[in-house]
Parts: structure tokens; sequence; C-alpha cells
């Protein structure tokens, strides 16, 4: 996948300008934020994905066809009636998301399945159940997909490798690779309004469901991928082929890159949320570290000629518990939650390696700082952000062997493997569990 990101004001104008052919109508897939218990609707991405419509329907002209994404994931079901939607409108070589993280999802499989050419029925769930089904067409199509996201869970989802849907049988998050060769996103620094902690504690406190992460939940949750990327370049630090190390689409040079640039965008985020004078470079570090965490994330992709590769903590994790157990969080909730339980089982296991410590003394600001101090830090940081614990997520009390057989059964339903990181995740859950 060739990602080009675009972080301008208008950045989405912009390329609609020059990159979108106007001869051929577009499938147009929307964030429509369904109303919660209390009527309340997220009014942030709904004003966002309003302008994004008259924008491209009405200044620029563009013909489309709308599909309305309403759910918090995106399901097999809804992904092959936009794809129904696209080839009976003619829109399958043009496509834009727009809105928050499951509607960015949606577009990415969208465009994957177009892209293929898969003419069968159901496409997306047999995608799911065989990753390699429709894929093997020489005859790959080209498909410009953009993706205009307007929180910070969709740009962390933008940037990623695969989208995640959502199966309502095994109640897990299933990862489908992302096979477009052109990726356009498009983020609107004007556009994108982020949530302060203040206001979603806020919300939390009256009773509101459906609420988004805060920039500092999202910061957290990138810092969890981070800590994850860097556990295991320590378990595959004597692999010969340093891509192993982190995903098929990065190599461990490139991955120890992004992982330097995001947490230093995270720290600038975290040790300044509260009192940053300069808002508009406050947002941009935000906007970066979830660009940036994004490629990190790895969804134990196949491909033809490196096998499979091991997925990231997080992403094992939210693939097998997040829609059962934890009801009451989003992605991002939850994935800020495991991140003092993330530094634990590093500690715990010794697990000291020059990507780890690196990661402590950019995060902490102090240039003699190890792994106990990023713990502490970490912990310091998770308190002021009065993000919600993984206990406070829960619907009751989950009995912990229970989450481990279900984590156990996940593995087997991708015939994945997550061999020492089992071990690792383990320790997270109990420890995150008991904060």
């Amino acid at each position: 996948m060739s990602l080009k990101v675009l972080t301008t004001k208008k950045a989405l104008q912009t390329h609609l300008q020059t990159a979108i052919n106007k001869s051929y109508p577009v499938l147009l897939i929307t964030s429509e934020p369904a109303q919660d218990e209390f009527g309340l609707s997220n009014k942030a991405v709904e004003t966002f994905v309003n302008f994004s419509k008259f924008t491209i329907g009405v200044q620029y002209g563009l013909k489309n066809i709308h599909v309305k994404h309403t759910s918090a994931y995106p399901t097999a079901r809804c992904v092959d009636e936009a794809v129904a939607m696209a080839k009976r409108g003619g829109a399958t070589t043009q496509i834009i998301g727009v809105g928050s993280g499951a509607a960015i999802d949606c577009a990415k499989a969208v465009s994957s399945i177009l892209s293929t050419g898969d003419n069968s029925d159901n496409p997306c769930h047999k995608q799911l159940r065989n990753p390699q089904h429709g894929r093997l067409n020489k005859d790959m199509t080209d498909v410009e997909l953009v993706l205009a996201p307007s929180t910070l869970a969709g740009i962390m989802a933008s940037s990623s490798t695969s989208s995640l849907i959502l199966d309502p049988h095994e109640e897990a998050l299933i990862p489908l690779s992302c096979t477009s060769k052109i990726t356009t996103v498009a983020v609107d620094s004007d556009q994108l309004t982020l949530q302060e902690a203040a206001s979603a504690i806020e919300k939390r406190r009256d009773g509101r469901g459906g609420i988004g992460a805060s920039v500092q939940e999202a910061a957290l949750a990138a810092l969890t991928i981070c800590i994850d990327a860097a556990i295991h370049s320590a378990m595959n630090e004597d692999l010969e082929n340093s891509s192993d190390i982190y995903s098929s689409h990065l190599s461990g040079h490139d991955a120890d890159i992004i992982l330097d640039v995001t947490a230093n965008s995270l720290a600038h985020v975290l040790q300044t949320s509260n009192n940053c004078d300069d808002r508009i470079l406050w947002k941009s570090h935000a906007v970066n570290a979830s660009i940036h965490s994004g490629q990190l994330l790895r969804y134990g992709e196949i491909t033809d000629s490196q096998g499979v590769f091991t997925r990231s903590m997080p992403v094992a994790l939210s693939s097998a518990l997040l829609p059962k157990y934890f009801p009451h969080g989003n992605l991002l909730t939850f994935w800020a939650a495991l991140c003092c339980g993330m530094c634990k089982a590093a500690l715990d296991n010794k697990r000291t390696t020059p990507a780890l410590t690196r990661l402590s003394r950019i995060i902490t600001g102090n240039i003699n700082a190890s792994c106990d101090d990023l713990y502490e830090w970490t912990e310091r940081k998770f308190l002021e952000s009065n993000a919600p614990t993984l206990a406070a997520l829960t619907e009751g009390t989950p009995d912990i062997k229970e989450i481990l057989n279900e984590l156990n059964a996940n593995q087997s339903l991708f015939g994945i493997d997550d061999g020492p990181l089992a071990f690792y995740m383990e320790e997270i859950l109990h420890h995150s569990l008991n904060k």
C-alpha cells in the first residue's frame, strides 16, 4: 500500500482538485453518528461529515454514490452492501471515506475488495474466512482511495495496513488487509476537532455513552503501540531478516525511525497538554502521533513470500476481547487502558532493549531514563489523563480465565500462534484489570 498523507489546510479540497476524475462517479462512505440512549451524537464528527459532503457534492460537483455508516465497527455485511452499491452505480475506481475510524475502515475494506476484481457474492465475508480469496487475481484494478478522517482514531486507522471488521457471530474484530495501491489521507487541521480530557470525563460522569477518545487517551493508546513495537523488537533481535521484527510493510530500520518520530510527538502531547501555549503545534503533534503509530500496528498479515507475521499485542487483545468483554470502551480507550500493563510486563520480563531504552528516554525527556522511569512516567500520565481503567470498561467483573480462553480461541480462529507474546498478554491483562 502506497500511502500519501496531506496535513495542510483544505487538504481534501486540494486533493479533489488535482486527483479525482470527474468523469466517473465516486463511492462516498461517511460516518453518520448514531444517537445513544440519551439522544446524543458526536456533533464534531457530524459537522465534519456534512462539510465534506457539501465539498464533494456541491462545491466540486462530483457525482457520488453515498453510503452511510452508523455502527461502531464495520461488519462484513455492511462492506458487502457498499461493494454492491459501488458496482451498481459504476463507482468502482474512486472511493472516499469520511469521518470516524469505522467509516475509514469500511472504505479501506471496500477499496481492497474492488481492487481485487472479486465478483463473487459476499466477497468480504469470504476474504475474512480466507485472506487469499480473490487476491490471486493477476488483473488487479487501480482504485483511488481517499480518506478524510475526522477523529484521531480515524487518522490512526487511515495509516494502518488493515481494517478491523466486526464478526457478530464470533464477537471478534477480524483484520482485512488493505490491498489498494494508492491511498491518500487528507487531514484538515482547521476542520479536525480534538476532544479534551475534561470534556470526555464530564460526559462520562453524566452517564452518556458513545463518546470518542480524548486527545490524551489517543496519545496513551499510541504509547501502548510504541511499547509493543519495542518489546517485539526485543523478541526478534536475533533474526537475520529485520523486516520480520515489525510487519510485512516496514523494515526494521524504517520502523525504528517511525517509533522515534511517534515518541517525540507523544512526549509533546502528554507533557504539555494542560498548559500548551501553541495549540496549533500541540494539535500537529497529536495528529502526527496518530498517523505514525498506525503504521506500527501489525495485524498478522499473510503474504505470498513471507508467511504470517505476529500481531501487535493491542491488536490481538482488542480483536479477541473488546466487543464482548469491554463494551464500554472504544478501540483507543481500550488501548490506552493497556499502557501501564505493557510497561509492567516489559519490566517484569527484563526486556531492556535499545528500542525500549530509546523510547524511555524520548518519552520522559531524560537522557538517562530506564524502563523503570518509563513505567513511573506512564503511570503518572495515565492518572493525569483521567482515562478509564480497563476494569471500568467492562460489564460486571470478567473472569480472567475465561478471558484468557477467549484469547486462545481467537488465535485458533485466525490460525495464528502469538507465541511468547501470549504470556505477555496474560501479564498485561492481570496488571491492567487490577488497577
